[in-house]
C-alpha cells in the first residue's frame, strides 16, 4: 500500500522555504524601494548562487517573504526582472522590505528575509560535526528534538527543501503552534496543509533556530517526518554509508583522496548529477536530482525519458502506480539497464523506473536519482559551490535487488520527483489571521 507520508512528500516538500510566517507587515510602502515588472517570474542572484524563476509574484498575499539562503556574513541579494533589478546588501538576522510594482499599477509588498542561519554548534569541540543515522528499508534516518521534545525520527532527504512532521511526531511529544497553511498543486490537484512557524530543531550536536515545518496529518511509516536538505545550506555534508554517519563541515576537508569530483546542476532548489544511461542500443546522459528520500535506483517522468530514447530498449520486468495528493495517479515500468555510468564508474544490471510512455501524464517532468545507487558511495556535497565529490565505498559491487511485480511505494516518490519547474508543483505560503501577524 503506499505510504502516505511518502505520497505527501513526492507531492508537497518542494519551494516552502520562500514564505516564511513569522514576520510581520511593513506599516507603510510608499517610501520603500520599488522593482518594477511585467512578469511574475523573478530571477534571484542571491550571493553566489543564481535561482532562475525563483521568485513568483503574488499580488493576493498581504506581504510576501523571500527567505534567503543561509549564510554565515553579509552577501548581495538582486532580483532581477524582465524590465528592472533591485539590490540589496544583507547580514543574517535582518530583514529587507520593498515593493514590486506588477504591470505598472498592483503594489505588491514584499521582504528580504534573512531570519533563517546556519546552524548552531552546541559544544565548543573543534571539527566536523557527526550525525549517527541508521538505514531504515534504504532510508536515512536521524535523530531529532523539536522545541526541546524527546528524539523523533526523521529522514534525511536531499530531495527535500522542507521540514515535515506526521501526526506520529505529535505522538511523541512534540509541542508545535500552528501559523498559517501552505497550498500545494501537484499530481492529481492540490492540499491545504498547516505550517508552523519559528521552530528550534536539535539534531545532535547542531542547532537551528526560527524553522518554519510544515504539519500534516497523514499517519506515516516513513519515521515521524523529513529533514529536507536546505538545513545544511552554507555546509559542506558528507554521507559516509559505511560508517553510518553524515558529517558536517565548515568547509571542503583537506584531503580528498580517492573522490572523483562532479559539478553539479540545479532543479529548482535541488541538486541534480549527470547519469550516462548504456541501454544496448544507445548512450545517452542526462541530469537527474540527487535524492536520498527515494529508494529505488532511478525513476523517470516522461519528458525526461522519451527524449532520450529510453523507452523500448531495454526488458521489462515489472511495474508501478505512484499515487499523488489528488484522485490522480501515474504508473510506470521497471525495466532493466544493462549498465549505468557516473563519472566514470560503471554500475551493471540496474533496475529503473520510468513513466509508462502511453500514460496519460500529470504536469511534471525530470527524473530522480535514489539510494539503491547513492548508497554505494561516499558523498561528498558543497553545497555552495555547487559540487560533488564521490568514492565508490564496499557497497559498489553489490548486485541490485531485481523487483519482479509491484513497486515500493518509497521507490517510486522520492521527494525529488516534484520540483517547481520539474513537475510543476509548488508551495504557496498563504496568510491567515494567526498569532503570527
Amino acid at each position: 500500500m503506499p505510504s502516505p507520508l511518502r505520497d505527501l512528500v513526492a507531492t508537497l516538500v518542494v519551494i516552502v522555504a520562500q514564505r516564511p510566517l513569522w514576520a510581520l507587515p511593513p506599516q507603510r510602502t510608499d517610501d520603500l524601494p520599488v522593482l518594477r515588472t511585467n512578469s511574475r517570474s523573478i530571477d534571484v542572484q542571491d550571493g553566489p548562487r543564481l535561482h532562475k524563476g525563483g521568485w513568483v509574484v503574488l499580488p493576493e498575499v498581504a506581504l510576501d517573504v523571500y527567505e534567503a539562503d543561509r549564510t554565515l556574513g553579509p552577501k548581495t541579494i538582486t532580483l532581477i526582472s524582465d524590465i528592472d533589478r533591485l539590490s540589496f546588501e544583507v547580514t543574517p538576522g535582518q530583514h529587507y522590505d520593498f515593493v514590486i510594482l506588477l504591470d505598472g499599477t498592483t503594489r505588491c509588498p514584499t521582504r528580504i528575509s534573512t531570519l533563517r542561519q546556519a546552524p548552531i554548534r552546541l559544544s565548543a569541540s573543534a571539527g566536523p560535526d557527526v550525525i549517527p543515522f541508521s538505514l531504515d528499508r534504504g532510508r536515512i534516518m536521524v535523530q531529532a528534538r523539536i522545541n526541546g521534545s524527546k528524539p523523533i525520527d526523521l529522514l534525511v532527504d536531499t530531495g527535500a527543501n522542507a521540514t515535515l512532521l506526521a501526526p506520529s511526531a505529535i505522538d511523541r511529544g512534540v509541542t508545535v503552534k500552528a501559523s498559517g497553511t501552505a497550498q500545494n498543486f501537484g499530481l492529481g490537484g492540490s492540499v491545504e496543509i498547516e505550517t508552523s512557524a519559528n521552530n528550534t530543531v536539535d539534531v545532535a550536536g547542531l542547532r537551528w533556530e526560527h524553522e518554519p515545518l510544515l504539519l500534516h496529518d497523514r499517519p506515516s511509516t516513513a519515521g515521524d517526518g523529513v529533514l529536507g536538505m536546505h538545513m545544511f545550506d552554507g555546509k559542506v555534508v558528507e554521507f559516509d554509508y559505511d560508517r553510518s554517519v553524515l558529517v558536517v563541515h565548515d568547509a571542503l576537508p583537506e584531503s580528498l583522496d580517492g573522490f572523483v569530483r562532479v559539478e553539479l546542476g540545479r532543479a529548482g532548489p535541488l541538486p541534480t548529477i549527470p547519469v550516462t544511461f548504456h541501454t544496448g542500443v544507445s548512450t545517452v546522459t542526462g541530469s537527474v536530482i540527487i535524492d536520498t528520500g527515494a529508494t529505488a535506483a532511478l525513476f523517470a517522468r516522461r519528458d525526461f525519458a522519451e527524449p532520450l530514447g529510453l523507452y523500448g530498449t531495454m526488458p521489462k520486468i515489472g511495474t508501478g502506480r505512484q499515487t499523488g495528493i489528488g484522485r490522480g495517479s501515474l504508473e510506470s515500468d521497471l525495466v532493466l539497464l544493462p549498465t549505468m555510468t557516473i563519472d566514470g564508474i560503471d554500475m551493471k544490471d540496474v533496475p529503473i523506473y520510468l513513466e509508462t510512455a502511453d500514460h496519460e501524464t500529470s504536469e511534471g517532468e525530470g527524473a530522480v536519482l535514489g539510494m539503491d545507487v547513492l548508497r554505494r558511495f561516499t558523498m561528498v556535497l558543497d553545497t555552495t559551490n555547487d559540487v560533488a565529490y564521490l568514492k565508490p565505498n564496499a557497497s559498489i559491487g553489490d548486485p541490485f535487488e531485481r523487483r519482479s511485480g509491484g513497486v515500493p511505494v518509497a521507490v517510486v516518490v522520492g521527494t525529488g520527483v516534484v520540483v517547481l519547474g520539474l513537475l510543476s508543483a509548488v508551495f504557496l505560503w498563504r496568510r491567515r489571521a494567526s498569532a503570527s501577524r
